[in-house]
């Protein structure tokens, strides 16, 4: 695939990444989460998120972690959990990007209320794709809504690891 195909704008290592308001000078790799929650007061800023039709990227993983207050209570740093998807060694997060001459090359990963394998460590995740969904977020003519929902129960396997 050519280097400006979306679904490997924010995989490429050697890429310089920022977040998409442009806080991180280029070359510092970072990205910034958006939600696609519908509780937020500005209108604005939710329909912007939900109705994505241009800019879509993937986010190739193979995991992620999330962090909790320690189960023991004289630990001074949180438990770490490792989440992978089931039977699959790569997943794709759904995300967004942008190229300004400000900011350089910049993505987001969007996130969602928690899905039932994420909700007992955080009250949000990212939106990670099926795979029969991967190419449908890179069509802008898909609607983003039909694509933002939770994996099912046993979708992802967790393991504490710190």
């Amino acid at each position: 695939m050519a280097r400006k195909d979306p679904a490997f704008r924010a995989d490429d290592g050697k890429w310089p990444a920022t977040d998409l308001t442009g806080l991180k000078p280029p070359g510092h790799l970072h990205h910034l989460n958006i939600t696609t929650r519908a509780s937020y007061d500005d209108a604005a800023f939710v329909e912007g998120c939900v109705g994505i039709t241009s800019n879509r990227c993937l986010i190739i993983a193979d995991g992620f972690y999330e962090f909790t207050d320690p189960a023991v209570t004289k630990k001074k740093r949180k438990d770490k959990w490792q989440f992978t998807k089931t039977d699959e060694p790569i997943f794709a997060i759904a995300g967004i990007w942008r190229d300004t001459k400000e900011v350089g090359e910049a993505f987001t990963m969007l996130t969602m209320e928690p899905g039932p394998d994420i909700a007992p460590y955080h009250d949000r995740q990212i939106v990670i794709l099926e795979r029969g969904a991967w190419s449908d977020w890179l069509d802008s003519s898909v609607p983003t809504q039909s694509l933002i929902t939770p994996l099912p129960a046993g979708s992802l396997q967790v393991e504490q690891v710190g």
